[in-house]
């Protein structure tokens, strides 16, 4: 849902910034301002994916390294507690 407003914003200010200025020399300057549009909003959809995919490779690693560590914590919690006779016990 984020991702699809923020490329809608992106377009939007380019459209705006083009219907702003188009009038001035409609003929010259409108198709260059429409390619612009395209281009730039393909760019900034495009950085928006790469973002996304790093943040979920980046979430990816988090989660198994704290995973890694909690099977540390188990481990040596594991050994102590078996190494380590309470009173009582027996």
């Amino acid at each position: 849902m984020d991702l699809h407003s923020f490329a809608g914003i992106t377009l939007d200010n380019t459209t705006l910034l083009g219907a702003g200025i188009g009038p001035i020399e409609r003929d010259v300057v409108l198709p260059v301002l429409e390619v612009l549009a395209a281009v730039t909003g393909v760019l900034a959809v495009g950085a928006l994916v790469s973002g996304s995919l790093v943040l979920v490779r980046e979430t990816r690693i988090a989660v198994q390294t704290l995973q890694d560590r909690a099977a540390g914590v188990r481990a040596r919690v594991a050994a102590h507690g078996a190494s380590t006779s309470r009173p009582g016990d027996a």
